[in-house]
């Protein structure tokens, strides 16, 4: 659904850059990534919800490790909130906080400092929590923060560097536009798989003592 959503969106822009004076205003906002009304908004603030949900059910995983339920409760917090914004975009009013003297190049979205400054403060107080999860499982956790981060503040900032250069309503603007939306998408995926599959793997074994259970009292 997403990829279709996103091919949709790549579309319309191509055929914006190719024939403009043909066809006109073609770009539609419900199927424009970069747009608050479009389907895929929609659709990726439901993921960021869902992603948050997963993570209050991860506290299952550790009823005997508080620290560990008071780390994904707060994940659950943080992806609550990403859903939120995802749907009304509060987060550009930080760079009101910011001095006008830094909204330009990178920077011309003033929002990504203190977003930057936030991902900063996440990173660092959350190493004890990866630390005690498998390997694997921590890496691919680190891979898809990585991978939304790169997206959210990473391609936000080129994209503002290109509009402070007035290359607002060009495509090369669309491509970082659209670039930043479908990584935010694949991090978030990549969470929720990882989420899924350890909830998964806990029915697994539950269902496994449960039949050994059974097993043992027929015999």
């Amino acid at each position: 659904m997403f990829l279709s959503l996103w091919l949709i969106s790549v579309a319309q822009d191509i055929v914006v850059w190719i024939s403009p004076d043909i066809i006109g205003p073609v770009r539609k906002a419900r199927f424009d990534v970069n747009s608050e009304r479009s389907f895929y908004t929609w659709l990726s603030s439901c993921t960021l919800f869902v992603a948050g949900i997963l993570s209050f059910l991860q506290t299952e995983l550790h009823r005997d490790d508080r620290k560990m339920r008071v780390y994904w409760s707060a994940l659950g917090v943080i992806f609550i909130l990403l859903s939120a914004d995802e749907a009304m975009s509060f987060h550009e009013k930080l760079g009101q906080f910011v001095p006008h003297s830094h909204n330009a190049g990178l920077l011309t979205y003033a929002w990504v400092i203190p977003g930057m400054a936030f991902v900063l403060v996440v990173g660092l107080s959350f190493v004890r929590f990866l630390l005690n999860l498998p390997a694997r499982e921590r890496l691919l956790l680190i891979l898809s923060g990585a991978i939304f981060v790169s997206g959210a503040i990473g391609m936000e900032m080129i994209a503002g560097n290109l509009e402070d250069n007035g290359m607002l309503d060009t495509f090369t603007y669309r491509i970082a536009s659209n670039s930043e939306e479908a990584l935010e998408v694949i991090g978030v995926l990549l969470f929720v798989r990882v989420l899924l599959t350890r909830l998964q793997r806990r029915a697994a074994g539950q269902d496994g003592q449960r039949t050994s259970m059974n097993f043992r009292a027929t015999a």
